[in-house]
This record gives C-alpha cells, structure tokens and sequence, in this order.
C-alpha cells in the first residue's frame, strides 16, 4: 500500500471520529421485562426480546422457538424438539438436554453458557 494512502485513510479515520455524532449516555437502557429492576435512570423495555441478543443467557424452559433458533448448532428442528421436550417436563440441569434428539456433547458445551433453567 502506497504511502499516500495510508495518509488518507488514517485522515478518513480521524474525521470520522470527529464528525459522526457519538453520544454513548443517549442509547437507552433495555430491560427484559416490564419491573425494570436494577436498572437505574430512564429504561426501554423490551418484553419478549431475545435476551442473547443483549448478552444475557436465554431460559431454555420458556424460551419460544425463534429464539431457540438462534443457539448455536440449533436449528428449526432441533428448536422444535426442545419445545416438544418441554412438554413433557422443564428442564432442570444441562444433561437434560441431551437427550433431545440431534443435541451431543459438544453443543451442550457450547450451551451451557448461553443458557439458564428456571
């Protein structure tokens, strides 16, 4: 790369960071449901949201199947028969997701972070 351009886009950079509007204490705060416990000062709710969307793990016992989807290693299929295992009884503990058909080891461990029984 040619001298000249790293000089503009290091220019490009700068500017960018002067010009582009940037208030970080404008995005609003995002609950999960409609207490807003915890959270102080103004707040979104967001009831229904995915929580793995803002980083907080996803309820594998009421989680709806679009939101099971997005699990990793977990598709329509695999969601649909959480949900039908659900039926039968909650889930309390990460073994119990393995015997749903299709879920091994291996996304159990890339599970376990990501989710939480109630």
């Amino acid at each position: 790369m040619t001298s000249w351009l790293r000089v503009l886009i290091g220019v490009t950079m700068v500017l960018s960071t002067w010009l582009l509007p940037h208030r970080g204490s404008e995005v609003p705060r995002v609950v999960l449901s409609d207490t807003g416990v915890g959270f102080g000062g103004e707040y979104e709710t967001c009831i229904g949201c995915n929580p793995l969307i803002f980083g907080q793990p996803l309820n594998i016992n009421t989680a709806p199947i679009d939101h099971l989807e997005l699990l990793p290693n977990i598709g329509t299929t695999r969601a649909k028969a959480i949900v039908d295992a659900r039926e039968i009884g909650r889930f309390k503990s990460v073994e119990d997701l393995d015997d749903v058909r299709g879920i091994g080891p291996k996304t159990l461990i890339q599970l376990v972070p990501l989710i939480v029984f109630d």
